[in-house]
């Protein structure tokens, strides 16, 4: 639910619309086939509410039960509801205004989603996370991946020569193996030549050489 108040808060632009996604979202997550509360939802045929899809495409509405991920009862709404009208306060969306209080706290959370803390990264790999992150922070996940091959010359340049960096690792893991492979044989081999020569010097029944 945090999620889709969230998402709420980002894809609208005035104060009335985030309030009509918000509690569209409430109003979908406690919605049954007997009683579906689905007209605050968007329409269309893109729309996030599989009900108003099926409308929209002339299609049988799907059971409430096999399509919620996450259904409210009556009971738990209860217990929400004053948070969310708290939430929803016309006030504090005033300040969102379909983006976040603080810009920059918004772009760091999504480059340290991208990059870790926790974990070590040589400076290319921090510098095409950031042109990434920056990315998707603008226009989106979608615009991130689309942007692999157009995202500028510099940041060409920089995933080609990681991805270079990643093929050349693999080929020398695999030489790594062929080369242990190899070895193996080679002893095996050796081993099997040295029997050959010596003949059986140790086995049941036969006699202690002199």
């Amino acid at each position: 639910m945090a999620h889709y108040f969230g998402k709420a808060i980002k894809q609208e632009t005035t104060v009335e619309d985030m309030k009509n996604a918000i509690f569209a979202t409430l109003k979908h997550c406690k919605s049954t086939d007997i009683h579906p509360q689905h007209n605050s939802c968007p329409n269309g045929e893109q729309s996030w509410c599989f009900y108003k899809r099926a409308i929209a495409n002339n299609q049988p509405i799907p059971s409430h039960k096999k399509k919620m991920h996450t259904y409210l009862n009556e009971g738990v709404v209860a217990k929400i509801m004053p948070v969310y009208m708290r939430l929803a306060n016309s006030q504090l969306l005033e300040k969102c205004k379909g983006d976040t209080q603080n810009n920059n706290e918004s772009l760091h959370n999504v480059i340290w989603s991208m990059l870790p803390k926790t974990k070590f990264f040589c400076l290319r790999r921090m510098t095409y996370g950031v042109y990434r992150a920056v990315v998707r922070f603008n226009q989106g996940q979608l615009a991130a991946e689309a942007a692999e091959g157009s995202i500028g010359k510099e940041s060409d340049k920089l995933l080609r020569k990681v991805m270079h960096r990643r093929v050349s690792s693999e080929q020398w893991r695999e030489g790594k193996k062929e080369e242990l492979r190899k070895r193996k044989i080679r002893l095996v081999q050796e081993e099997e030549k040295k029997k050959a020569e010596e003949g059986e010097t140790y086995g049941p029944g036969i006699a202690p050489l002199p």
